[in-house]
């Protein structure tokens, strides 16, 4: 039957064995208490890194907004140096044309002198011929023509 050393014996048992689960509760509490504070650390992070996160979107977002602005306003400019350059060309070819009417009247002059200078010369050629084939020539009036540096018989 159960002697008192068997009593003993199963006492000295209960109690490792009550010692040892009670380590084992006191391990087991101490890897829940690391456990919940790594969730607290992971949780915290996790709160962190979505702040960030959001801070990230709002710069970005902000980024975005700058960048557009800035491409409209490139937009824009490029636009008005279009305009610019239209204008421009448009004020040459109206300068160019009003040139070219200023210098109409001049070319139309200097044909004219041209024509009138030919046309004294072939005369004065003319009465030459005239004077060569009849021998007798009075002086002619126009010597002034006939000379280079000869200024005509109004401004002597």
């Amino acid at each position: 039957m159960t002697t008192p050393r068997n009593d003993l014996r199963d006492v000295v048992r209960d109690d490792e064995r009550r010692r040892r689960d009670e380590a084992k509760v006191v391990g087991l509490q101490q890897q829940v208490d690391e456990l919940r504070g790594l969730v607290r650390e992971l949780v915290s992070r996790q709160g962190r890194n979505e702040e960030q996160f959001k801070n990230y979107e709002v710069g970005l977002a902000q980024v975005r907004q700058t960048v557009e602005q800035h491409r409209h306003e490139v937009t824009q400019s490029v636009q008005a140096r279009q305009l610019d350059d239209a204008r421009v060309r448009q004020q040459l070819s109206e300068l160019d044309a009003r040139i070219d009417e200023a210098g109409r009247p001049i070319r139309s002059l200097q044909a004219h002198v041209a024509e009138l200078l030919e046309s004294i010369r072939r005369g004065r050629d003319d009465n030459q011929d005239i004077c060569a084939a009849t021998m007798s020539c009075a002086p002619s009036s126009n010597t002034w023509l006939r000379s280079p540096n000869a200024t005509p018989p109004s401004s002597r």
